[in-house]
């Protein structure tokens, strides 16, 4: 999440006070810190783009993915 874009629509949707670039985080990205997200919550689906090679060119290309971030708040005590 580093658009300036995405960091709006973050903190718009946020229902507390956490920062978007550093209470915020993937599911995936909070796992590997050790800490788990409470059953049941809602994340905030944001755009993101991938770099990947095209298998058939060669050619480095760029394509959109859906992220569904969660924050500090929506962690299991």
């Amino acid at each position: 999440m580093a658009s300036a874009y995405n960091y709006a629509l973050v903190k718009s949707q946020l229902k507390c006070d956490c920062e978007p670039y550093t209470q915020v985080k993937t599911y995936k990205a909070w796992k590997a810190e050790g800490k788990q997200v409470a059953r049941g919550s809602k994340g905030i689906d944001t755009i993101t783009y991938l770099d990947y090679q095209d298998e058939e060119t060669g050619e480095d290309k760029t394509r959109p993915w859906h992220a569904y971030v969660f924050c500090e708040c929506q962690l299991v005590k």
